[in-house]
């Protein structure tokens, strides 16, 4: 049998994205709704962790892969009307292998943490040290704050 055969029957009374729904129909008619329930779902909330804290977890993946950190910068906070983006400069030296596991360490911290614009230098000409320029970026929720 069709799937259409199988549901023909099932009214469908509310169709949402992060809302369950559950309706009472009339025992003599299915297609009559007497009650509905919704409930929302609810969002993942990014918590407010301190900049420091943050800034010192970027530092030990950077110590951890084997680079040596040069910059760490945060730059002026850019608010929006729902979060809050802090954007942070790195500069690191290391080998090929070093940027990538640092890279992918940063990316995998519990704070939310997106990385951009990056460029790859060569650091003198007779060994493999290499210097990666980097944005981070973090958000928050903006509790309007």
């Amino acid at each position: 049998e069709s799937l259409e055969m199988i549901y023909r029957k099932q009214v469908e009374f509310s169709v949402g994205h992060g809302i369950a729904v559950h309706a009472e129909v009339a025992k003599a008619n299915v297609e009559l709704a007497t009650e509905i329930i919704t409930v929302v779902l609810p969002d993942y909330e990014v918590p407010n962790t301190e900049v420091p804290g943050l800034i010192d977890d970027i530092s030990l993946a950077a110590l951890n892969n084997g680079l040596d950190l040069k910059v760490i910068s945060p730059e002026k906070q850019v608010s929006t009307e729902f979060y809050n983006e802090l954007p942070i400069q790195i500069e690191v030296e290391g080998d090929y292998h070093e940027l990538g596991a640092y890279v992918s360490s940063v990316a995998s911290l519990p704070r939310i943490v997106t990385l951009h614009d990056f460029s790859i230098t060569k650091k003198g000409k007779d060994n493999d040290s290499l210097s990666l320029k980097i944005l981070a970026k973090t958000y928050r929720y903006n509790e309007g704050d």
